[in-house]
């Protein structure tokens, strides 16, 4: 794979190895629902408090990516992460 790294930090890859990349992810996150739906929607107190705990990381390492790469993004990015430390 050849790769360089820029100056922002990123690495440039591929555009094929960047889809290929996305849809193993999208394929495996879909077999794990899946699975995950299966077995758990019997219970559904554990199945609830698994899909909520699942949207919280989601939300958090959301939040840290924003906020420990804040100088390294444009002003529209920090929207996504530091939209999270408003109070409701």
């Amino acid at each position: 794979m050849d790769t360089e790294l820029n100056n922002r930090g990123a690495f440039n890859l591929p555009i094929k190895t960047l889809l290929i990349q996305y849809f193993l992810t999208v394929t495996a996150a879909v077999l794990f629902a899946l699975v995950l739906h299966t077995t758990l929607i019997k219970y559904l107190d554990v199945y609830h408090t698994v899909l909520e705990l699942s949207c919280v990381f989601i939300s958090v390492s959301t939040f840290f990516a924003v906020w420990f790469t804040y100088n390294n993004g444009t002003t529209s990015s920090y929207v996504l992460g530091l939209k999270m430390l408003k109070k409701p």
